[in-house]
């Protein structure tokens, strides 16, 4: 893509994260959000594909970590925590663990995400307890996420289907700065 003059920010501010399943948890979303809904019948019908529902692990604690990455297929990304960012530009950030709380851990961080081509950018939002795998994610297309409150459902990290009752909530703005970085 030509270079741009200006850069779009995503600033998301993530507030709190509800309902993390615990180690060896797994409550895959078997109905749509209104019993009935026909959207989500595929489980019935293709239901290992969908997973089944484990119990938690009463020792299973969680101590939530946030990842936020960016995949731009063009033009520049970074992610920063800085809006004035001085350093080398990064596709990733996290933020410290929240001790033992996956059910209703408070975050409140803001993360600044710069893209030259807002709509050919993925953010992917990610969520691990401390161990080598994620637990859950969600992506979505930069320049498609709508300003404001957003509960974003997360999904299981080995099937990609939503994970019941599990949400991350976030504050969205957009704003545009002049391309610093054109060369």
């Amino acid at each position: 893509p030509p270079i741009r003059r200006s850069v779009t920010v995503a600033s998301i501010h993530v507030c709190s994260l509800h309902n993390l399943p615990t180690r060896g948890e797994s409550r895959p979303q078997l109905d749509g959000p209104l019993n009935g809904d026909p959207s989500r019948n595929y489980h019935r019908h293709v239901s290992h594909l969908s997973g089944r529902p484990t119990p938690p692990d009463p020792n299973g604690l969680s101590s939530p970590h946030i990842h936020l990455k960016l995949y731009s297929i063009g033009g520049f990304a970074a992610v920063s925590r800085d809006i004035n960012f001085k350093t080398k530009p990064q596709l990733s950030d996290a933020t410290q663990a929240v001790y033992r709380n996956g059910m209703n851990a408070e975050i409140d961080v803001t993360f600044h995400c710069f893209a030259a081509e807002p709509l050919e950018t993925i953010v992917r939002i990610c969520v691990d307890d401390g161990s080598i795998n994620d637990i859950a994610y969600e992506a979505a297309v930069l320049g498609s996420l709508r300003p404001g409150y957003r509960a974003l459902q997360l999904r299981d990290t080995l099937l990609g289907t939503l994970i019941e009752d599990c949400y991350l909530l976030v504050h969205v703005a957009f704003s545009e700065i002049e391309n610093r970085w054109a060369e």
